[in-house]
């Protein structure tokens, strides 16, 4: 009993991560305040949690800022690229919603409207085109914090593993359909100061395992932290 609750015990141990998770979680939303670093700022979360958190190196105030500027130029061009094309999404759903209301014909017009001579569902392209952006999203910010690349290389490796590690991605999407579901249910604000932590610290355990093999093996003396 002495072993579980002593200051190496794993109930000890627990309180310590859960709290250095807040603390990440809280760096994380000071360094979104901008907004259009809200990009970079995820990214250096991601970095934090998994460098410092998981593998114990480092402090997570140093870790996080560090990656917060290295991933800084990407991190608000991506902000403004995924920014851009979410409120497109939201605008054409929203003109379609309010075109057709009432109006049969109107409606059935949007649904079967001619795209390369196929006859397909716009609301299908406009949801589909977001849970892509979504799916991208989920393994861009971590490939943004581990290969040095430009953006376009960054999201056509996001893309592949996406596809590769298909199974990864649909557990992710369902917990992140959970997640949100709880999060504007019941507490969107407080949940703020720890969701974040929490739930990238739970996802890395398979974002790292499908970013392993493309990360190649460590340069002789490196402290190769992610192999661990």
């Amino acid at each position: 009993m002495q072993d579980i609750f002593g200051s190496e015990g794993p109930v000890m141990e627990f309180f310590r991560k859960t709290g250095l998770l807040i603390f990440a979680s809280l760096l994380w939303l000071l360094g979104s305040l901008p907004v259009v670093t809200l990009g970079g700022s995820s990214a250096a979360l991601y970095y934090t949690v998994v460098k410092s958190i998981r593998h114990e190196r480092s402090h997570v105030h140093i870790e996080f800022w560090r990656a917060y500027k290295r991933n800084f130029k990407n991190g608000i061009l991506l902000t403004i690229i995924y920014a851009f094309l979410g409120f497109m999404i939201y605008l054409n759903r929203g003109l379609i919603l309010a075109a057709s209301e009432g109006n049969a014909e109107v409606l059935q017009s949007y649904f079967l409207g001619k795209v390369g001579g196929s006859s397909v569902t716009v609301f299908v392209v406009l949801n589909g085109l977001a849970i892509v952006l979504l799916v991208l999203l989920l393994y861009l910010l971590p490939v943004m914090t581990r290969f040095e690349m430009k953006l376009s290389g960054l999201l056509k490796l996001a893309f592949y593993l996406a596809i590769r590690y298909f199974y990864f991605t649909i557990a992710m999407l369902l917990g992140l359909a959970v997640l949100m579901y709880g999060f504007v249910r019941f507490m969107p604000f407080p949940c703020l100061f720890f969701v974040p932590g929490i739930w990238t610290y739970a996802t890395s355990y398979l974002v790292e395992k499908a970013m392993r093999p493309y990360m190649g093996e460590p340069k002789e003396g490196e402290d190769a932290w992610w192999l661990e």
